[in-house]
């Protein structure tokens, strides 16, 4: 790409980004959106409620689907190069986290339902290999799957860039606070995507080299959030 296309490039991104910004302003928080945490639920509702800036495209239910303008999953690093830091501090941002290891076996079981894994793929080989996947891994390339929760609401030194972390299991009262944070008092009735068996115990899924391997990758989010197996 020669200098005037790179500048035109930049300009184009500039611009943009300052259209999107004026439109998350205008709303006045973000949903940093870990994967299996709800998020495609929360994002389906916020998309109806507050417009394409909050939505999202991709549901397996698609009469729940939105316009979308971003891509799911961005981090909050992502999101304050997006906006800048001070309309990104100005915002109310918040987070859903979820222990790892119940986390990472509804990622599997959400594949197999959509067919994004071969069938034969045990959950213990998908733990082995997941360990070990890169960017161009077949199957497990996709940045939201090898992202942890640490990845997507801190910055490079460790400090928190969201301005309220829930957790997983504490969905109810944290959905309820959210609202009323964003005068979203209706929000938590939609849910879309599940994948894992009703009342499934996800200790039960994992053998003693899954817990080690995932003890391993997952160190810093289980230190972080007080997670354990």
């Amino acid at each position: 790409m020669g200098h005037l296309q790179k500048s035109l490039r930049r300009i184009e991104t500039h611009y943009r980004n300052r259209k999107i910004t004026r439109a998350i302003d205008a709303t006045g928080f973000w949903f940093i959106d870990i994967p299996r945490t709800s998020s495609t639920s929360i994002r389906a509702e916020l998309g109806k409620r507050f417009g394409p800036i909050h939505g999202k495209r991709n549901v397996i239910e698609a009469e729940h689907a939105t316009e979308q303008v971003l891509p799911e999953h961005l981090s909050a690093r992502e999101m304050q190069e997006i906006t800048g830091p001070k309309v990104w501090a100005s915002l109310y941002s918040f987070s859903i986290v979820r222990n790892p290891f119940e986390r990472l076996l509804s990622f599997y079981n959400y594949m197999q339902k959509c067919g994004d894994l071969p069938t034969s793929w045990s959950y213990a080989e998908f733990v082995a290999r997941h360990v070990e996947a890169s960017p161009a891994t077949p199957y497990l390339g996709y940045f939201g799957l090898r992202r942890t929760a640490c990845d997507f609401v801190l910055d490079a030194e460790g400090t928190p860039l969201v301005t309220e972390i829930f957790r997983f299991e504490n969905r109810t009262e944290a959905i309820t606070r959210i609202g009323q944070k964003i005068g979203f008092p209706e929000l938590g009735t939609l849910h879309v995507q599940k994948a894992s068996p009703m009342g499934q115990d996800y200790r039960l899924a994992h053998d003693d080299k899954t817990r080690a391997l995932l003890e391993d990758f997952y160190a810093r989010d289980l230190a972080y959030f007080g997670y354990s197996f």
